[in-house]
């Protein structure tokens, strides 16, 4: 659609009166009707007549509302109507239309004007669901307000109880458009939304619900986030393959990706600030900079990120503002010649040269005002001499950076954005994290985190494509992360309750909807849960960019919102727990008489409680959720990564939420932003999975430690909430010189070597954000304690009592295999703790994340994962499942498994486990379908009455009769075929599969070689030849397997694919599981088979005497038999229902399906026609003129079908006189013997002419089976 024209209508809210400007507005973006409620203006008391509603009217600001008025309501006439006259078809002549309230298929258009000049989102949600209560029907509400209209839409759903009403949801708002100088990012979007740009875009509009569907996908934030990604994806490649961005002089591929991620986080927060005002818009218009501000005689490179970006960055927001320091001001570094001592002080402005006046330079960052919180510290280590960002680095050495002007400023031939500040310009930001029930159309702060996530596989140069991959890192979706934690809340709140003997479960989740409605509680139980919520300790252990714990502060600051809406409570709660912190301090320093740390602790009282009252003093209602955000972020919240990068995305977005709730007044110090906290010790890089073990046991050496430690916390606190510079560089090395005298008393008390774990707890620093720690350790990191408690103590697990700390652990694990390479070291530390007691066989990373969090907990906290679905049947997992089931209550477990969340083949589930007693417990098991929150709830029992089949979302009993049976394993020898790729633990990179095949045979490749995906039921679709006997093959392969296991006749299937029957000595990769007669095997002795004997049977009796036994088995058996049972639907059912993988089976799903035992005689039929079946597949003429053989193929194989059924359902069967094996065996003939292909042709076609003959009993025994048997077939088939 023409912009112009919307501009024009836009233009009209300056000059018109509210109603005919909004009228006009929607008429050019294509909706006009002459439905129109019969009152259709209200003032906001005679809107609140009709509206049954509990909200506070100073929260929808009713003093400021000038008059709601309803324009028009559009049906599916309407649409009808206005296609008709876009699509200029003759458009007939129509009485007036009256409006009506109860059709929900509608949209009622209304429009608002509001007397302020600015409004949070929060309050345009809140002021749009109240209006939307007023009709039935979905109101669109254009908000009037100064220089600018929101609009606004709630989503509606069918209530459940209810048909004839719908259920107020989520807001989607486009913010903030301003009228006079509209963004190009709103302009688009609506001209997007307008019926014109509908239609022209694609979508075919004929009814409302064509149009709901229409709007709801060009308003889908996601399609805005995906753009932009690709935008930042393609300046992201070609910005790594320009610059020279080293680290210590490193310009490797994965140091440059390293600090362009850092630049790009760095960039996109200061772009988010900007729109809070806080940044100077001139410092990102390049045409004014050169024009006004750079010195066009300076040549050298990369002058907009040197002379802009690094003193924005470092100077600037990392730096007091001049009129609140006049001891140190802003101001650039002197001339070298006359000034050398402050050379390398960070806090100068440099690149002086590159301006044309340094004074008015100054201007452009004058009134930013300092953010504190360690956020833009240079990483310039002036100590080590180690440099990251080069900012203090020697003129001598300019050029070792270089990032180009382009990089930031370039638009292609066409007009697309090219440079970074180019792109962000193209779209809207708004500072304020979407929520699950209130979303703008712009980008938000969340992106901060996607971003991280989408170029986190280019930090591995040499597989940058699969290092998300191996890493196991996937950003969880909003919803996901709320729902996690909102039940996890709950969880904690209601156990909370009950230890004070208050009973409030269904209040509490009451509590938790996203609604304005607060239950009915009793000023004490307020109380008890404003307490709750003060105390409680979340940690997430692998926290990446930071969604849970955003999530977490989120959901608290909403919940504390409801209790204590003038946060009364929750200041007197914060009073208590700093008290009580320091109290706890100084009662130690009493004990061992240090005046000192006695003295430390109480300066860092007064300091807590003269900025309690600073914060708290704020009383615009407006403002009390940063109180409340600060105070939970200081003793609630906690995340580690591994990835430095990812703690610092996390911190940007616990900053960008607490800038958000402050406004800029330019009269009072700092604009009246409270610098932001440093948050050191509550987000840092570690590695959650090795926990620290102190081994010096000495009470006096403790005693000597003691005092030191306090002293250490006292400074930790204190850094917190430290502003100066001067002032935190002397805390660090404070800091520093307690850890070094700790270090001269572990050397006084230890012979030799100090023991490792001292050794990496007393270098930990948690100031340097570049380094991650080897370790996690709560006490010492996060100065946390656990009870002290007999339950803890004698627990018999090896997590010391003072680290079970936390009561809530939650997020989003890795998961990847720990036979992965990529992680062969973080595998050796897990196990060389002798930590963990749920490892078993290959396990995924996630296994021990599970175990170290349960182990952190203290009694009656809880952990919540999505996790990896393998869990639910990989053998890997069942130590893991077992020690839950002893341990600990399993409250609750979604499946996940029928959705895709991430962007990858893994499908999820989540678990939240309880440390409480299980006795009573009864878990809740959900599953999602279609999409998350569609659940259908499991049947319910005891969680003692489960076993491990509580993981399984499906029931792991089968149907048929399984007495009389062997199981596979007892017949078969089963494994995986050979891995030709070369062993990477001896010859890393020496050859790759393809390396060793060939489609020739000869002396190179003799061996005829298959996978899975050449082949399927009875049939091999190609044959390759396979590298053997020379210096590579099998000497250097990474699974040669042993040649026994291919010279004798065998089963082969491929791990989705079926099973074939070989006698040719074929070789196979690991994509095919082999099946061996144990009788072929008997004088066969190795590692793999013994091991797999005592493996799978748990061997105690001599293992000669069981081989021998395992031998007698498969005496009884004819492979072919076996191979019919094999491809048969019923095989099919059973393995489906006890595999461990939804994408594949493994050698121990083929070892459980149960074989009838039958005579040799009765397995004859079976194997003749799996003979007529494999001769078929192998003949290349039609067997029948004119008739295709795969028919006959087919119709054996649906006899061979029924034939296993019967093996299975024997009884079943004679209840109806059916007996399919007896009747095929008087048909069938055998044909091995004969050498004749003719003769034998001739024997499979008169037995396929008898199989389906009109009159063929065989025929009509199959439709009566079909009848009779419904119930067994259906289920067995709709596998």
């Amino acid at each position: 659609m023409d912009k112009e024209k919307i501009k024009d209508a836009l233009q009209l809210f300056n000059t018109k009166d509210t109603y005919s400007a909004a009228l006009k507005f929607w008429n050019t973006l294509g909706y006009l009707s002459d439905r129109q409620p019969e009152q259709h203006s209200f003032s906001f008391d005679e809107l609140k007549k009709n509206i049954d509603s509990n909200i506070k009217p100073e929260k929808l600001k009713s003093e400021e509302w000038v008059n709601l008025d309803y324009l028009f309501q559009i049906t599916d006439e309407e649409i009808k109507h206005l296609i008709s006259k876009i699509e200029q078809y003759d458009i007939f002549k129509r009485e007036q239309n009256k409006f009506n309230n109860y059709e929900i298929n509608s949209y009622l258009f209304s429009v608002l004007e509001l007397k302020g000049n600015s409004y949070n989102r929060s309050i345009l949600s809140d002021i749009t669901r109240f209006i939307n209560k007023h009709y039935l029907i979905p109101t669109i509400l254009t908000i009037k307000y100064g220089d600018n209209i929101s609009i606004v839409i709630c989503d509606r759903r069918i209530n459940k109880k209810d048909q004839n009403r719908d259920v107020i949801e989520k807001v989607t708002l486009i913010k903030d458009i301003n009228i006079v100088n509209p963004h190009r990012a709103h302009l688009e979007i609506l001209s997007d939304i307008s019926l014109e740009g509908l239609i022209s875009t694609g979508y075919i509009i004929y009814n409302f619900n064509t149009l709901h569907k229409a709007w709801k996908d060009v308003l889908d934030i996601e399609e805005l986030n995906n753009k932009f990604y690709i935008n930042i994806r393609e300046w992201f490649y070609n910005a790594r393959k320009t610059v020279t961005f080293p680290i210590n002089g490193d310009n490797s591929e994965s140091n440059r990706t390293e600090n362009l991620i850092r630049l790009l986080t760095r960039m996109i927060f200061v772009w988010f600030i900007k729109e809070k005002g806080l940044v100077d818009n001139r410092l990102f218009d390049y045409n004014l900079l050169k024009k006004e501000y750079l010195n066009p005689e300076c040549l050298e490179n990369s002058q907009y990120y040197k002379a802009i970006l690094q003193n924005l960055f470092f100077a600037t927001l990392n730096n007091e503002m001049n009129k609140d320091n006049p001891e140190f001001n802003r101001q650039f570094m002197p001339d070298k010649k006359y000034f050398t001592s402050g050379y390398r002080n960070q806090f100068y402005y440099r690149y002086g040269r590159m301006f044309s006046n340094k004074d008015k330079a100054l201007e452009l960052f004058e009134d930013t005002p300092f953010l504190n919180g360690g956020l833009f510290e240079c990483l310039d280590n002036n100590a080590t001499n180690e440099r990251k960002d080069y900012f203090t680095n020697p003129i001598e050495n300019k050029d070792l950076i270089y990032v180009p002007d382009e990089l930031f400023f370039n638009l292609d031939e066409k007009g697309k954005p090219k440079g970074l500040i180019d792109i962000f310009k193209h779209y809207k930001f708004t500072i304020e994290e979407n929520t699950p029930i209130e979303e703008e159309i712009a980008l938000d702060p969340e992106l901060l985190g996607k971003v991280f996530e989408s170029l986190l596989s280019e930090w591995d140069v040499q597989n940058e494509k699969t290092k998300k991959k191996n890493t196991g890192s996937y950003y969880t979706p909003r919803e996901i992360v709320d729902y996690m934690v909102t039940e996890a809340l709950i969880t904690y709140l209601d156990s909370f309750c009950q230890e004070n003997n208050i009973f409030i479960y269904d209040k509490i989740r009451i509590l938790f909807e996203y609604t304005t409605i607060v239950p009915d509680f009793s000023s004490k139980e307020v109380n008890i849960l404003i307490h709750g919520l003060s105390n409680v300790k979340i940690l997430d252990p692998a926290c990446g960019s930071g969604a849970f714990p955003m999530g977490m502060l989120h959901k608290i600051v909403f919940v504390l919102g409801k209790l204590d809406p003038e946060n009364v409570l929750f200041k007197e709660e914060q009073k208590i727990l700093a008290k009580r912190a320091i109290d706890e301090d100084i009662k130690k320093a009493n004990e061992i008489n240090d005046m000192e740390a006695r003295k430390q602790a109480e300066d860092v009282l007064l300091r807590k409680m003269t900025r309690l009252e600073e914060v708290f003093s704020e009383k615009n209602p407006e403002y009390f959720d940063y109180a409340r955000k600060l105070y939970i972020i200081e003793n609630c919240i906690y995340g580690v990564d591994i990835q430095p990068i990812a703690i610092q995305i996390a911190k940007l977005r616990f900053f960008i939420s607490l800038i958000i709730e402050q406004e800029k007044d330019s009269s009072k110090k700092n604009y009246g932003l409270i610098p932001l906290p440093n948050l050191e010790t509550k987000l840092i890089s570690a590695n959650s999975l090795i926990p620290l073990m102190r081994k010096i046991k000495n009470e006096i050496f403790y005693r000597e430690i003691e005092p030191l430690e306090i002293k250490l916390k006292e400074t930790r606190k204190r850094y917190f909430f430290s502003k100066s510079n001067a002032e935190k560089r002397e805390l660090r090395n404070q800091d520093n010189n307690l850890r070094n005298q700790m270090m001269d008393i572990i050397k006084s008390y230890v012979s030799g070597n100090i023991p490792y774990q001292w050794q990496i707890m007393i270098n930990w620093n948690p100031f340097d954000s570049s380094k991650s720690a080897e370790f996690f350790d709560p006490f010492w990191m996060f100065d946390l304690s656990g009870i002290e408690t007999d339950e803890i103590s004698d627990s018999g697990d090896k997590e010391p009592s003072y680290n079970k700390c936390f009561d809530i652990v939650l997020g989003n694990p890795p998961y990847v295999r720990a036979d992965n390479p990529s992680i062969k070291n973080q595998r050796d530390w897990i196990k060389n703790t002798k930590y963990y007691e749920t490892l078993y066989e290959k396990w995924d990373l996630y296994i021990p994340f599970l175990e170290r969090s349960f182990k952190l907990l203290k009694p009656k906290g809880l952990f919540s994962y999505i996790i990896s679905d393998s869990y639910i049947s990989s053998k890997y997992a069942l130590l893991s499942q077992e020690y839950f089931l002893k341990n600990a209550a399993i409250n609750r477990i979604d499946f996940l498994s029928e959705i895709r969340i991430f962007d990858a083949a893994v499908r999820n589930m989540i678990i939240q486990i309880q440390n409480i007693d299980n006795s009573n417990n009864i878990p809740l098991r959900l599953v999602h379908k279609d999409y998350f929150g569609n659940v259908t709830k499991l049947p319910e029992k005891k969680q003692t009455e489960y076993g491990v089949d509580i993981f399984k979302p499906y029931k792991t009993s089968v149907l048929g009769a399984l007495q009389d049976t062997l199981t596979w394993g007892e017949i078969c020898y089963v494994s995986y075929g050979l891995r030709p790729s070369s062993d990477e633990r001896y010859y890393q990179g020496e050859f790759k599969k393809d390396d060793l095949i060939s489609k020739i045979q000869d002396d190179k490749h003799p061996l005829p070689y298959i996978e899975g995906k050449w082949i399927n039921r009875y049939n091999i679709d190609k044959i390759r030849y396979l590298e053997w006997g020379t210096e590579r093959s099998p000497k250097k392969l990474v699974r040669p397997t042993f040649p026994e296991l291919y010279q004798y006749p065998k089963l082969m299937v491929g791990r989705m694919t079926g099973a074939i029957y070989d006698d040719n000595g074929l070789l196979c990769n690991d994509s095919i599981i082999i099946s061996v007669l144990w009788k072929e095997l008997k004088n066969v002795y190795n590692k793999s088979i013994n091991g797999s004997i005592k493996k799978d049977f748990k061997l105690c009796e001599n293992l000669i005497i069981f081989r021998e036994k395992l031998e007698r088995n498969s005496e009884l058996f004819e492979l072919k038999y076996l191979l019919a049972i094999l491809n048969s639907t019923y095989a099919k059912y059973f393995l489906k229902s006890v595999q461990r993988s939804k994408i594949g089976v493994y050698p121990d799903d083929i070892k459980k399906i149960p074989v009838p035992v039958v005579e040799k005689n009765i397995q004859e039929p079976f194997c003749i026609l799996v003979d007529y079946i494999i001769f078929i597949n192998k003949f290349n003429k039609p067997l029948i003129k004119n008739f295709g053989n795969n028919t006959i193929s087919d119709e054996f194989d649906r006899a061979l079908d029924y034939m296993v059924l019967e093996l299975y359902f024997k009884s079943e069967m004679q209840k109806i006189s059916l007996n399919f094996i007896e009747e095929i065996a008087s048909i069938v003939k055998p044909i091995n013997q004969l050498g004749n292909d003719n003769e034998k042709k001739d024997i499979i076609v008169q037995c396929y002419n008898t199989m389906t003959n009109s009159s063929s009993s065989i025929r009509n025994n199959i439709s009566l089976a079909n009848i009779k048997l419904e119930n067994i077939i259906k289920e067995i088939r709709k596998n």
